[in-house]
């Protein structure tokens, strides 16, 4: 009985390597980014001297939600374990902000964007042919590398654009981001070699964005349902 599992084990482990399998490729996605803020109904923010104050939309009565159209670029690393269990890491550029509306017709974008480090299981529960449905879940952790805010302001001769380049406060600003992904998404094989897959999955925060409240009277989260087209590459 003992040698029978020891030839078992044996013909198990060497039987690993020939399935487990490294695959790398890179995708694209819009990301919609959904800032969670704790604030009163009209809060303000102060630019050139003025104090303009935001029309904001309050959800249950205690948070508002505001939704930015962003983008992300995804260089993304998959190791496969079997034909079921896979582990998904890589990097993750993304462009994160929203827009605001103010009672005076000013419009404010802020943009930010973060470099992102995944750590997720994937689990295939459909294949057929070609064809593969999976679900993939774990953590993952951001750095906020850059900040631009740029401004919309009606004036008496027209729309006045004004960019600016934030400035970094170590004592304000949350530079790292820890949160948990999750999301679902469908896989076509061409081959061996070759795999494109689309995925939607939702990016949740764990930290917010800044240490102590801005102006604005929020501490915001940056939480974003992420839609993703993309191409592996086995190697």
């Amino acid at each position: 009985m003992g040698k029978t599992m020891l030839l078992f084990t044996i013909a198990t482990l060497l039987s690993l390597p020939s399935f487990a399998q490294w695959s790398v490729g890179g995708s694209v996605g819009a990301m919609f980014d959904r800032p969670f803020m704790n604030q009163n109904k009209y809060d303000y923010f102060y630019y050139s001297g003025c104090i303009v104050f935001i029309r904001s939309v309050t959800v249950n009565n205690s948070t508002d939600e505001i939704i930015g159209i962003n983008y992300q670029f995804d260089l993304p690393i998959l190791y496969q374990f079997n034909n079921r269990w896979s582990f998904v890491s890589g990097l993750s550029f993304q462009q994160k902000g929203y827009r605001m509306s103010t009672n005076g017709g000013c419009i404010v974008k802020y943009n930010d964007w973060y470099v992102s480090l995944p750590l997720m299981a994937e689990f295939s529960f459909i294949k057929w042919k070609h064809n593969e449905f999976f679900v993939d879940a774990g953590p993952y952790i951001a750095y906020w590398c850059d900040s631009y805010h740029k401004y919309l302001v009606p004036t008496m001769n027209g729309i006045h654009k004004d960019i600016e380049k934030k400035e970094f406060n170590n004592d304000i600003d949350n530079r790292y981001e820890c949160g948990l992904i999750g999301g679902v998404g469908y896989k076509h094989y061409f081959g061996t070699r070759w795999t494109c897959f689309a995925k939607a999955s939702y990016q949740y925060a764990l930290t917010k964005q800044f240490k102590v409240p801005q102006t604005l009277g929020f501490l915001s989260r940056n939480n974003a349902f992420v839609f993703q087209l993309g191409l592996l590459y086995n190697l």
